[in-house]
């Protein structure tokens, strides 16, 4: 809804970046993977590179959930899994020069979520503002007017 974009002030951006990255959590992950994706299809090192730190994701922290685990004789406890995911992927991202598409991507994704979460008036912003209506304002009464909505006088 276009109606509902609108260029943010300064004392409103933080509220209204919070209220709208909450509202739009599961779409801002999805455009990140989107674009993500679309890069690792042009750039197909990146893919292998971004499957492999995938599985070793899944391997650490899906099927060793609630453990550590042992790599030969050294034993990796559930907190050192994050710094063994860590090195894995960036020697990986390195060594394959897959590092700056993927900065680039998460760059790009990260500045349209910032820009699109600022600039969308959030539901609190809009109920606050019901006073004012717009042409997509739709004709339910409003409890913030002081009369009654009256439509016999209006023509179709």
């Amino acid at each position: 809804n276009p109606a509902r974009v609108q260029r943010p002030q300064m004392r409103s951006i933080m509220a209204r970046m919070q209220a709208n990255i909450s509202m739009f959590f599961h779409n801002y992950v999805l455009l990140t993977l989107v674009i993500t994706a679309l890069g690792a299809i042009l750039h197909p090192l990146a893919f292998i590179t971004f499957f492999s730190i995938f599985f070793v994701y899944a391997v650490l922290f899906l099927y060793h959930e609630n453990s550590g685990i042992q790599i030969g004789r050294l034993y990796i406890h559930e907190h050192g899994k994050s710094m063994v995911l860590l090195m894995f992927a960036l020697c990986a991202l390195g060594l394959t020069n897959s590092g700056p598409v993927m900065l680039i991507l998460v760059g790009i994704a990260l500045c349209s979520i910032v820009l699109h979460s600022s600039c969308m008036i959030s539901k609190e912003e809009l109920d606050s503002s019901a006073d004012v209506l717009s042409p997509r304002t739709s004709l339910t009464r409003n409890p913030h007017a002081s009369e009654p909505i009256c439509f016999e006088d209006s023509v179709v």
